[in-house]
């Protein structure tokens, strides 16, 4: 009975995600996005940044002491949660190198096929996206942070 229960909290939870993965793709075609699809994308990245929540709560399960976990534990569990935050966050702004790594750390050779296809077609697409672009923030800002980011870079040049 218990196993009952959990397939039907990873099925709902998986349908969330898609929900969420569906809700990004409708937002970037609202935008004007031109190309292919990126609903495998967007729906890898939003698992990646719940497996780095669920994560966070066994490293605050472990550290609150409701369970017994050493040091080890807790460091492999924080650079674990780390990196899939890196990857999860990498993969929504369209990075082409955080898809295929998080495609890769899936260990499942059924999405390592169809993903070696999707990031095949999307391969040139994939230049990425600025986080604002994602986050909806004030379009000025970011070109403000960008034009004084080249203006810092020229000086150290020395152009």
């Amino acid at each position: 009975m218990k196993i009952w229960m959990a397939g039907i909290a990873v099925l709902a939870v998986q349908l969330l995600l898609c929900w969420g993965a569906e809700y990004l793709e409708a937002r970037r075609h609202r935008r004007g996005a031109v190309g292919h699809s990126y609903i495998l994308g967007y729906w890898l990245g939003v698992n990646f940044l719940f497996f780095a929540l669920v994560l966070w709560a066994i490293l605050l399960v472990g550290v609150a002491g409701w369970i017994e976990f050493d040091m080890g534990t807790n460091f492999g569990v924080l650079l674990a949660s780390g990196l899939c935050l890196a990857v999860g966050i990498g993969i929504l702004t369209r990075d082409r190198w955080a898809l295929t790594l998080g495609i890769v750390a899936t260990l499942n050779p059924i999405l390592w096929g169809i993903g070696g296809v999707y990031v095949w077609k999307r391969w040139e697409e994939l230049e990425g996206e600025s986080l604002g672009e994602i986050a909806q923030l004030p379009g000025r800002a970011w070109r403000f942070a960008l034009a004084r980011t080249s203006e810092i870079s020229r000086a150290v040049q020395g152009r």
